[in-house]
């Protein structure tokens, strides 16, 4: 029977490994299939290139990255995720096809055995286990160096990896290397060559000489090291591995003491509390994460703020121990033995941005602050209005909207289906549902704007006359309207309808994060009102948009009154055919349910939600969480929604509507 030979490790000789085996005889992939040379790995990684595609595929499908603290929970009927596991068995299939012994190495395994375990079972092949352990120590310095990460955060990440590793072989045949074993080329080169069928000879040990190079190790921490480091969990692990004890350890007791151990390192972020009041920063020592062009910009608006005293922090080495902005440059290493941090992250690439936060959640007596937050204060309290509300820029802006709503139509008039709905109900998921599927589709909010609160915000409260003339889409043009309606005609609407509370926040957060609504905020931050109060001023501005859309915009141009047709609570959907358009109605709160119906109604049967545009991704996402936990609204605000409105009892079951309403009970103003 064919072999597949897989090696888990992360950061401890696992390549190392792999580079052996290939000296023994396996197949790993030819050269171009596998990922090169790299500065943490010099020699090769020897990763099959399409398999760490395919594993980094199904961890962000489960919303984690390598580097992620939490444990990916894949499922296994989500037709992505079986999709992947067919390109696992296509992946070991190749390899298998030229040689009867094949080797597979990527950390990211270690974290999704289960899920390779269920695609392997296909497959008519042996697979056999070879986990490579390293000094926990020594792997964090690796990380530190090659990542930037912070010592906790790479000895988590150690944890992590290698307890996943062990709950997955618990009672299976597996080999088990210490990673100096290999630099000292020891036995364990032999259990090596047993494995590999491979004769230990002469020639391969003079081979393996030139392959094991001692500076493979850039550190040497003994076991007395970990132990002084009191983490328990970390001790126990490591000391199991190094007694060949692992087997019998109690996993689930461990596993319960990584996930404490995980919980507590999340991110802390002040960007709520320094929104309502500045002088939450005072007394704090300021360290601006990223000593290039966002962290120039952070420290010119702490500066006008009247914050002079900051220092930096960067993964780049070669800045460490120099000046920048005023403040010297350090390295994570020397942040981590500061106190009472404040740290501000200015990273513009998202998904380094991502990975920085992550590591530097794990420093204890460190709070963050988001670029993002930074840039509103100082929007808000330093930008003087007479710039924010200067006639050529807000016209520019102005105009640019104007031309923005032009291309929809465009797109639209060239589309089969239109995703048209208000806005923030998950139209998103959605388009990209779709698009992913193969179904062209246009993205929509509105055609007419007959309440242009967006024009509004833009341009100021006062310029309600000049907004009504030069908005085209409010004039009414007989011919505008004609087009549409006749463009309509043949074509399929999804729209959506969502709890509306939780739509007036989320549209006022859409406009606070696109810039919109800077001139709304600025004026009543120089009143004295609280960023607080003005989110909800806002919401309360904006009251009932969701539903009166309904009327202003899907009846102005398809004549369809969505309130004269039964819904369906229960399942959560309704089907609508008139006036020559289908329009299907959705629940965003039964989206997972509803995979069939969107692709019965669209006629592609390969559709799969995909979940896009969801607040953690977005650059508020911090101040957002917060301030969903500290809104607070007024008692007429809530009832207005859930004291037999009309559009909720429409849409909405009894129980539904208890449900929202005791989420949003707590948050009413009588009651704080």
């Amino acid at each position: 029977m064919k072999r597949l030979v897989i090696i888990l490790g992360m950061r401890s000789g696992s390549s190392l490994t792999a580079h052996i085996s290939q000296s023994m005889g396996a197949y790993l992939g030819e050269a171009d299939e596998l990922m090169g040379a790299a500065l943490g790995n010099p020699d090769g990684h020897y990763e099959n290139m399409e398999a760490v595609a395919v594993n980094n595929r199904i961890l962000h499908f489960c919303g984690r990255e390598w580097y992620s603290l939490e444990a990916p929970m894949p499922d296994y009927k989500d037709f992505k995720i079986i999709k992947e596991m067919e390109n696992i068995k296509a992946v070991v299939c190749r390899l298998l096809e030229k040689s009867d012994m094949a080797v597979i190495k990527d950390p990211r395994i270690c974290l999704l055995l289960p899920l390779w375990d269920r695609a392997l079972k296909e497959l008519e092949v042996e697979v056999r286990y070879i986990w490579v352990f390293r000094n926990p120590l020594e792997i964090m310095e690796s990380l530190r160096k090659r990542d930037g990460y912070s010592s906790r955060h790479g000895l988590l990440l150690w944890i992590h990896y290698n307890l996943s590793v062990l709950k997955y072989l618990q009672g299976k045949d597996y080999l088990l290397i210490n990673y100096k074993d290999i630099l000292e080329q020891s036995q364990a080169l032999e259990k090596l060559s047993k494995l590999f069928n491979c004769r230990f000879d002469d020639t391969l040990q003079q081979k393996l000489k030139r392959i094991i190079k001692r500076g493979y190790c850039h550190s040497d921490y003994s076991y007395e090291d970990v132990r002084n480091t009191q983490n328990e969990l970390l001790s126990d692990l490591y000391g199991a591995l190094l007694k060949n004890q692992e087997s019998e350890a109690d996993v689930l007791e461990w596993e319960n003491r990584y996930k404490t151990a995980a919980a507590n390192a999340e991110e802390d972020f002040m960007d709520y509390e320094v929104l309502e009041n500045i002088r939450c920063l005072e007394g704090k020592e300021i360290v601006i994460y990223g000593a290039g062009n966002y962290g120039k910009r952070a420290a010119e608006m702490l500066q006008k703020l009247n914050y002079h005293k900051f220092d930096f922090c960067d993964r780049d080495f070669h800045k460490h121990g120099t000046n920048f902005m005023g403040g010297s440059v350090f390295s994570i290493a020397e942040i981590e033995k500061k106190k009472n941090l404040l740290i501000i992250i200015a990273i513009e690439n998202k998904e380094w941005k991502k990975e920085i936060e992550q590591t530097l959640a794990c420093i204890e007596d460190a709070e963050h602050l988001s670029f993002f937050a930074l840039e509103l204060l100082y929007k808000y309290s330093i930008v003087d209005l007479e710039t924010l509300r200067s006639k050529v820029s807000a016209l520019g802006e102005w105009y640019n909207e104007l031309g923005l709503r032009a291309n929809h139509v465009k797109c639209a008039c060239s589309s089969p289906v239109w995703v048209y709905q208000n806005g923030k109900v998950g139209s998103s998921t959605i388009v990209k549902s779709l698009q992913n599927a193969g179904v062209e589709n246009a993205h929509i909010h509105r055609f007419f704007f007959k309440r242009d609160i967006v024009g509004e915000l833009i341009l100021g409260e006062e310029e309600t006359e000049f907004l009504k003339n030069s908005n085209v889409f409010t004039l009414h043009n007989s011919e505008y309207t004609e087009l549409l309606k006749n463009e309509v005609k043949g074509r399929k609407i999804i729209t959506m309808v969502r709890e509306p509370i939780a739509v007036d926040l989320s549209t006022v957060f859409q406009w606070i994060g696109s810039g919109t609504a800077d001139r709304f905020f600025a004026q009543r931050i120089k009143e004295g009102k609280d960023f607080q109060q003005i989110v909800f001023e806002l919401m309360v501005k904006i009251q009932n948009r969701q539903f009166e859309w309904f009327e202003d915009e899907l009846k102005e141009l398809c004549g369809v009154d969505i309130y004269s047709y039964p819904f369906d609570k229960e399942k959560g959907y309704t089907v609508i055919s008139a006036n020559e358009v289908e329009i299907l109605l959705l629940k965003v709160e039964k989206f997972s349910e509803l995979t069939n119906v969107i692709r019965d109604f669209t006629g592609n049967s390969h559709l799969e939600l995909l979940n896009d545009n969801v607040g953690k991704n977005k650059e508020y996402a911090h101040l957002y969480q917060d301030m969903k936990e500290n809104i607070k609204l007024s008692k007429e605000y809530v009832e207005h929604y859930y004291n037999h409105h009309p559009y909720i009892e429409h849409f909405y079951t009894e129980e539904e509507q208890k449900e929202f309403l005791s989420k949003w009970k707590g948050k009413i103003l009588n009651n704080a």
